[in-house]
């Protein structure tokens, strides 16, 4: 055990220490000291457990959300999050609404930001919710995922509760929904106990994939210009 915590620690160290930027697998295990059938072995747990990001199935790897989550006031994907904090302040301000920029990370859905409504200016909440069916951005998010890849991630998650997305009883049900939701380019949730509308619209990772960008409006308050104000902040990012 205690050789295993150091490899690990070894891990996260190389990666802190790239200054933020992607290391392909070799280039780890060479600043770890770790040979690299053993280094991808240990980055696969990592990554699961949200200390490692891989971009794809076989991409380079950087630090993950719970490494950031640790360092006060460092957001997680900066880049990202400098991009869309100017787009989802003008979201908050044009409709009154919340906004919220999320990202799927093995499987969850990471929560990097959220301004505007109840939030004022912004905030840094970096949640991480496993509850990806019941969110706009979570189902939205699964629908654009390469084939492959969302196939595992419904093999995971299973199907969606009749809480968590009412009306789908099969898989066939999920897939179409799902496929809808592609071409549609847009998702939306109500919760009727709070009387809330969420949608959410994809916009680039910065990384070869889709984050989302939410928002939060009261549903006697949703109309199609809120809708537009979405996707021209979507646009924008």
């Amino acid at each position: 055990m205690p050789d295993l915590l150091d490899r690990a620690t070894c891990l996260i160290a190389a990666l802190g220490g790239s200054g933020g930027g992607a290391l392909a697998l070799g280039a780890v295990a060479a600043r770890a000291g770790i040979p690299p059938a053993t280094c991808s072995r240990l980055l696969k747990r990592l990554a699961a457990l949200g200390w490692v990001d891989q971009d794809g199935n076989r991409g380079t790897y950087r630090l993950g959300p719970r490494a950031f989550a640790l360092a006060a006031g460092e957001p997680y994907a900066p880049a990202l999050v400098a991009v869309a904090l100017p787009a989802m302040r003008a979201l908050a301000d044009a409709t009154g609404g919340g906004c919220t920029l999320s990202v799927l990370r093995p499987w969850r859905r990471v929560l990097l930001w959220e301004c505007g409504g109840v939030h004022g200016g912004g905030r840094q909440p970096l949640r991480e919710e496993d509850d990806v069916w019941a969110r706009a951005s979570g189902r939205l998010l699964v629908a654009a995922l390469p084939a492959a890849q969302r196939a595992r991630w419904i093999a995971h998650l299973g199907l969606p509760g009749a809480r968590q997305w009412p009306g789908l009883a099969t898989r066939g049900e999920l897939l179409a929904e799902l496929a809808a939701l592609r071409r549609q380019g847009w998702a939306h949730t109500d919760d009727p106990r709070l009387g809330v509308r969420g949608a959410a619209v994809l916009v680039d990772d910065r990384a070869g994939g889709h984050a989302a960008l939410g928002l939060f409006l009261p549903t006697a308050r949703w109309n199609d210009e809120a809708l537009q104000c979405l996707r021209d902040a979507g646009a924008r990012v």
